[in-house]
Order: C-alpha cells, then sequence, then structure tokens
C-alpha cells in the first residue's frame, strides 16, 4: 500500500531527522527541529502528528528523541 504524499514542509522535516538519525544516531529534538524550520514548536509537535499519521515515523512514549522513522 502506497503511502499518502507529504507537503514540502512535512517531506524537508522528514529528510532531516533521516538525516540526523543517520549522523547523530538519534532523531533531533521537536526544538532543533524547529530551530531549523523557523517555526514554532506547537507547529512542529503538529507536523511529527502529521508524519506519524501518515506512516512515515512513529514516536515512542516516554523517550527522549524516541522518534523512529519507518522504512
Amino acid at each position: 500500500m502506497k503511502k499518502p504524499e507529504l507537503t514540502e514542509r512535512q517531506q524537508e522535516l522528514l529528510d532531516y531527522i533521516i538525516e540526523n538519525v543517520k549522523a547523530r544516531g538519534c532523531a533531533p529534538t521537536h526544538r532543533e527541529m524547529a530551530e531549523f524550520q523557523g517555526i514554532a514548536l506547537k507547529a512542529v509537535v503538529d507536523r511529527v502528528h502529521a508524519l506519524e499519521k501518515k506512516g512515515y515515523v512513529r514516536r515512542e512514549p516516554g523517550i527522549a528523541r524516541g522518534l523512529k522513522v519507518l522504512q
């Protein structure tokens, strides 16, 4: 089954998350994502939620930087 399309900003955020995981071995914090995209923390939370809902990432509750990219 094909995953839903991402907006340009969602794709940009997903690419940033993937690059961070490759380079540092863990996902960026919400604050780092907000600084990267120049948006408020709430907007990042909304975008991460949209990525999760569309099946691109999964959040691990209670774990700092607990964002997993789904292939």
